[in-house]
């Protein structure tokens, strides 16, 4: 048991790596007047990055018909900035925030602690071939189930954090909006005469729609019309 002991003191780790772990994530709320071209374009955008859709969530406001749009998208890091430049053909921007966290310190103290758990256990599994005594071999065992049970976990946490670094976190709010006002001065002047020249050829082309259809539907009654007046002035020309 003393031998045990002293290996466990002696078990040590290699030196860190020195490469710098920065987290980076953003967040992003968009307003669009084109809602369903703005989520195909933020999903296919994401995809053409070589990253993937972690969550997605659409819903309709009852009162005005608005629909909103949540995505929580993983994009590579070295992407990520062409991604959110990007997005600003897509719609309005009304927020946006981004953070980067430097983890390279913590996640150092892990690979050190991992690098330790490691040699320890190959000291451990060199050390059991040699036991005899059965209660050392018992405590062997034990410490062999609980030094594997600390590098699976140091592993992992390690492996988590190389995906946060690797592929960056951007939760984005799509925010369905009507054209707005012309006298709304929330938005800019050419955003308002991009407005006023599209509801104009908007109330044209309904009403040239709509006289199409009056004219369609009036037909029959103008040609019946057309007929009678015919009829008409024949007769009063055999009177005279």
């Amino acid at each position: 048991k003393a031998r045990i002991k002293t290996i466990l003191r002696r078990a040590g780790g290699m030196a860190p790596v020195e490469e710098k772990k920065i987290i980076r994530t953003a967040s992003l709320t968009i307003q669009t007047q084109t809602f369903e071209m703005s989520l195909e374009n933020l999903r296919a955008m994401c995809e053409a990055e070589g990253g993937w859709i972690e969550s997605s969530r659409e819903s309709e406001n009852s009162y005005s018909g608005l629909r909103t749009a949540h995505l929580t998208l993983r994009i590579p890091q070295d992407a990520l900035d062409g991604y959110i430049a990007g997005t600003e053909q897509l719609g309005r921007i009304t927020s946006r925030s981004e953070s980067a966290e430097d983890v390279t310190a913590s996640y150092q103290d892990n690979q050190t602690r991992l690098n330790t758990q490691l040699a320890l256990m190959e000291r451990l599994q060199a050390l059991i071939t040699e036991s005899g005594d059965l209660s050392d071999l018992l405590a062997l065992e034990s410490q062999i189930a609980e030094t594997q049970y600390q590098i699976d976990s140091l592993q992992s946490s390690l492996n988590r954090t190389d995906r946060q670094v690797s592929y960056s976190t951007v939760s984005i709010t799509l925010r369905e909006e009507k054209a707005p006002e012309l006298t709304d001065t929330t938005v800019s002047f050419g955003e308002r005469i991009l407005s006023a020249i599209q509801t104009g050829w908007e109330a044209f082309t309904t009403f040239l729609g709509d006289m199409v259809v009056f004219l369609v539907a009036a037909l029959p009654f103008i040609a019946i019309v057309a007929a009678v007046v015919i009829v008409v002035k024949l007769f009063k020309r055999r009177k005279k």
